[in-house]
């Protein structure tokens, strides 16, 4: 998944959010450093264009646009919403570690 396809899928589940393209690579990059602590990778390239290629592989890639969302609803001020989504985001990258773990 590219981090356009990220930002795109965030925004067809809350498409007038209004966050700032900055703030949600600065989301996106607080994920890739998530990943790297996970794989033993001292940093991952830090994303900066929207056709960088974010590091976990499909189909467990859904976890960045369940992150943006979380971010994006707490960024609001809606924490029901935002409760919810960080739910299925930590099952999400649960799921990935698991995996990850499993097949290192």
């Amino acid at each position: 998944m590219k981090v356009k396809d990220a930002i795109n899928e965030a925004g067809l589940m809350i498409p007038d959010h209004n966050v700032n393209e900055e703030l949600l690579y600065i989301w996106l990059n607080r994920v890739q450093g998530l990943v790297g602590s996970l794989i033993s990778e001292k940093e991952l390239p830090r994303l900066q264009s929207e056709l960088d290629e974010l590091a976990v592989p499909e189909p467990y890639s859904a976890l960045y646009p369940l992150y943006l969302q979380t971010m994006i609803y707490l960024y609001l001020g809606e924490y029901d919403r935002y409760n919810y989504l960080n739910s299925l985001f930590e099952a999400s990258w649960s799921d990935y570690a698991k995996y990850y773990i499993r097949n290192k």
